[in-house]
């Protein structure tokens, strides 16, 4: 089969670097020349070897991913369907996986090609699983994408490139109409009827904010290390959680006693099971000295397994009825976001940052109506967050203890003397 590539084609196919990144326009080509490099790099493999090709859900793994390739890679071996493998002529074998289970690669060794296809669908802990499987073969990894927001590809792989951090990443950002079967008609009637930033995002290949976010950060969110010589108290949220699409959910908050929140801890995780869940939140517990874990109350169960083990946990609307319906809560949540006393810790929070780049309303379609309430998909860590917010409105900064410098061990102690309490001091123990 003869082809020929447009030039920002001919250039990822070319790439010689670990990461290869191509962010195009739609349809302007890079589902293909995904699909091309995946089968020139299995022609180096040998009957051991072993290669992923991965997509955000199986919708589009069938939709798009898989017919484009099954139409380049004809004849050069056989897919079962039932395992989700395609065994080349050459004994190698690519396993199919998507990002709804980002646990779905663990076990597959001898990695020597991956290709993650539509790869700004992709949650942040599946491009660490897969990258996890690259590491020790040094494997190259081919991603292609429209993109869907400022989420994990442009804040781990664009933005550090751009500025020359990382050297091992190769990124090609290119036009629908870079690709010459495209209609320029349909793109600029497109360019008419779309609003810039919707333009540039989807007809442009360009990292743009998605639109209709439910929250929108700003650089004021963003904090790399809590303030020292301030008491903090620690609260947090749970969401509870299995089955992968449906993560269970930690977040940890510490509140300072001059007012600010700051997110400090996240857990999502699939296929945790109800044991595994108490004994995550009794770790975090005993680490940070969380006061209260705010809980989604629609398992009482887990409630009162919790507190059974000596955590204390409510629901989170407990004495605040009213912000018990979603959108109430997600309003009191986007309040304090606005309030510039809000913080996220960025390095120990990744999962919740790119949940807040991509958690956005639904779109109208065809000028219907459509129901407000959120897409509700990767929005576990959020929800926790949101629990918290409710949880703890009733902690005002009159309320919060002043900082006490311990003498006998060198910390910051929040205990709050005005309070009467049979339990020792922090420090009578050391």
């Amino acid at each position: 089969m003869e082809l020929e590539f447009h030039p920002k084609q001919g250039l990822a196919w070319k790439s010689k670097s670990k990461i290869t990144l191509c962010c195009s326009g739609i349809q302007g080509g890079k589902t293909t020349v995904g699909a091309l490099w995946a089968i020139t790099q299995s022609t180096y493999c040998g009957k051991d070897d072993n290669a992923i090709i991965a997509a955000p859900t199986y919708k589009i793994l069938n939709q798009s991913t898989l017919p484009t390739f099954f139409k380049f890679a004809a004849g050069k071996g056989t897919y079962s369907k039932v395992d989700s493998v395609f065994k080349f002529k050459n004994g190698s074998t690519a396993y199919i996986r998507t990002s709804t289970d980002p646990f779905s690669v663990e076990g597959i060794t001898n990695v020597k090609w991956i290709w993650l296809d539509e790869a700004g669908m992709c949650k942040y802990m599946f491009w660490i699983n897969l990258e996890g499987r690259a590491a020790r073969t040094g494997a190259p990894i081919m991603c292609t994408t429209t993109p869907y927001g400022i989420n994990w590809p442009y804040q781990h792989l664009i933005k550090p490139f751009k500025s020359g951090e990382r050297t091992d990443i190769n990124y090609l950002e290119w036009l629908s109409v870079d690709n010459p079967t495209f209609p320029r008609e349909e793109y600029d009637r497109q360019k008419q009827i779309l609003d810039p930033r919707t333009f540039r995002r989807k007809y442009m290949g360009m990292s743009e904010r998605m639109e209709g976010l439910v929250y929108e950060l700003s650089d004021d969110n963003y904090a790399e290390h809590l303030p020292e010589n301030i008491a903090i108290r620690y609260y947090a949220g749970v969401d509870w959680g299995f089955s992968e699409g449906h993560e269970f959910a930690i977040l940890v908050r510490g509140i300072t006693n001059d007012g600010f929140k700051y997110d400090v801890h996240e857990l999502k995780a699939a296929k945790m099971d109800p044991q595994q869940q108490v004994m995550a939140c009794k770790a975090l517990q005993k680490s940070y000295n969380i006061e209260t874990f705010y809980c989604d109350p629609a398992r009482p169960d887990m409630i009162a397994a919790l507190n059974k083990e000596g955590i204390r946990a409510i629901g989170f609307h407990v004495g605040k009825e009213a912000y018990k319906p979603l959108l109430p809560s997600i309003q009191k949540h986007y309040e304090l976001i606005k309030s510039g006393r809000y913080k996220i810790i960025k390095e120990n929070c990744p999962n919740l940052l790119d949940e807040y780049e991509t958690y956005h309303w639904p779109e109208s379609k065809d000028g219907k109506e459509v129901k407000e309430v959120p897409v509700a998909v990767n929005n576990h860590i959020l929800d926790a967050a949101r629990y918290i917010t409710i949880g703890t409105m009733h902690v005002q900064e009159r309320a919060m203890p002043r900082e006490i410098v311990s003498q006998r061990y060198p910390h910051i102690d929040t205990w709050n003397p005005k309070v009467k309490s049979k339990q020792k001091r922090s420090w009578d123990s050391y």
